[in-house]
């Protein structure tokens, strides 16, 4: 029988072999992490802004304090609270501290967030030990994270139904969601949320409105302009909603000065609230 190859080489020659073999199957092994390595489907055109953004901490969306819009508009009183505990739903969450904020109310029975980049979901968990989150097994087509009174979903917005969020809702809350995506899916968007949300809920509905500029400023985004009329367009057609009232207008300039850098061209911009109620 003829020698093998290795047979022939210097034991240094072996030894190297050997160490560079050690190191592609440690390589091998780290890279199937998914904090180290950008999932499939964050690859995706959809995806690839929000991943690189989170990759890049350019996250300048996030809030580090409860969004006031939602103590003014989301506090229940306890009495009028169902038994069981509001169950609320956070699309396109990213590391909000709202969640947090609401898993501790009393009233909330379960909070559930859905972000599509994994790195905003992990962030959260770091940033919020108290609220001991834990992975789960997969559901459907999404990962699950849980914890006290808090549920996390990684997945596609889009491919949600009311298996995969364990339920529908008393009430979702908007804040920074609907002006991210692209104008195109907001309809498919509507009808994601319509699905998700119980007779006689409600949505809690924060929209930036680039009222006057340049054309081409004020069409620009994420996120995205969404005026009154647009609400209404996309939502009063629906044979599930009973009613759109705005509640709040708030000149952004006026309230933070320096956005006017961050958007040039913008001549006013408005921050609006709406409450979206559903049909008993």
């Amino acid at each position: 029988m003829a020698p093998s190859p290795t047979q022939h080489c210097a034991p240094s020659v072996l030894k190297t072999l050997t160490v560079c073999l050690i190191l592609q199957l440690v390589s091998s092994f780290s890279g199937s992490s998914m904090s180290q390595e950008r999932p499939l489907e964050e690859q995706s055109d959809r995806l690839s802004r929000w991943h690189n953004r989170w990759d890049e901490k350019r996250i300048g969306w996030h809030r580090e304090e409860v969004n006031p819009g939602l103590i003014k508009y989301g506090t229940v009183d306890k009495d009028s609270c169902p038994a069981e505990g509001l169950r609320w739903f956070v699309p396109l969450c990213g590391k909000t501290v709202d969640m947090a904020y609401l898993a501790s109310q009393e009233t909330t029975a379960e909070v559930v967030g859905v972000d599509g980049v994994l790195k905003a979901l992990e962030s959260f968990v770091e940033d919020h030990p108290e609220l001991k989150i834990e992975q789960q097994p997969p559901t459907g087509k999404f990962e699950k994270l849980t914890g006290t009174k808090i549920t996390l979903l990684k997945g596609d917005f889009f491919a949600l139904d009311v298996e995969a969020t364990g339920g529908q809702f008393d009430t979702v809350f908007d804040r920074a969601s609907m002006v991210a995506i692209d104008p195109s899916l907001r309809e498919d968007y509507v009808n994601v949320i319509g699905k998700l949300l119980k007779p006689g809920g409600k949505i809690i509905l924060g929209t930036l409105e680039r009222r006057t500029g340049e054309e081409e400023a004020v069409k620009k985004g994420p996120p995205f302009s969404i005026s009154e009329a647009e609400v209404r367009r996309l939502y009063e057609k629906l044979d599930w909603v009973e009613s759109i009232t705005l509640v709040e207008e708030i000149d952004e300039f006026a309230r933070t000065p320096e956005d006017k850098i961050r958007y040039e061209g913008v001549t006013s911009l408005y921050e609006l609230y709406f409450l979206i109620q559903a049909k008993a």
